[in-house]
């Protein structure tokens, strides 16, 4: 509330950036906290999932358009290939299916310093996919083979200041699967990275 102005303007240069160092710490905290809950639920079977027959498309659009802002801040190109075709329904938790999405672009847009962030939805090789690609910094074969584990997170000089917890693709890994879906990446170091998740068209679950 007080960086946000609710309290009046700041007018010590000092203690606006010490009130945004408490602000950003609060956040990362925030984020961790909430991260440990999401395994707690999940390795305890207690995490939700409420599957519906849903259409994909849509709800990838409703995504990407929450993070134009975010890329733009970047000067990154935030592009949507939406379907040619209708894609089939598949049988998934529509809000879960939004936090995989949010996780899996956030991460491209964060570990993107220039070029873009493209995703697309296509119906290929009998599976409703979405892809995400990504100019960003890339990762080695070895970041790659463990990029799913707990408290994982790539560590060189371009990820030093990036904040995360080294939960959040565990956990999108976890929901994708119980779905009944599929999660892979592709990455190359300087060229950039490619996930894809794809989940069996409804009348196949």
């Amino acid at each position: 509330m007080v960086t946000e102005g609710a309290f009046g303007k700041i007018e010590n240069p000092e203690m606006e950036k010490g009130i945004n160092m408490a602000a950003r710490a609060t956040k990362r905290l925030e984020m961790l906290v909430e991260d440990l809950l999401e395994v707690s639920r999940l390795e305890q079977g207690r995490f939700q999932i409420n599957s519906a027959k849903i259409d994909l498309a849509p709800i990838v659009e409703e995504v990407v358009s929450q993070f134009k802002v975010q890329a733009g801040e970047k000067n990154l190109a935030l592009e949507y290939s939406a379907p040619v075709e209708k894609l089939p329904e598949i049988f998934a938790d529509p809000e879960r299916i939004k936090q995989v999405l949010v996780n899996l672009i956030g991460n491209a847009i964060k570990y993107t310093e220039k070029g873009s962030v493209k995703i697309s939805a296509e119906f290929k090789n009998q599976m409703v996919e979405i892809r995400i690609i990504d100019t960003g910094i890339g990762m080695s074969a070895e970041d790659q083979q463990r990029l799913f584990q707990k408290f994982y997170r790539v560590q060189n000089e371009k990820t030093a200041k990036i904040i995360g917890t080294g939960l959040g693709l565990w956990i999108t890994k976890q929901m994708v699967e119980l779905m009944k879906g599929k999660i892979s990446v592709e990455s190359m170091e300087g060229v950039g990275t490619q996930t894809a998740v794809r989940f069996n068209p409804a009348e196949k679950v």
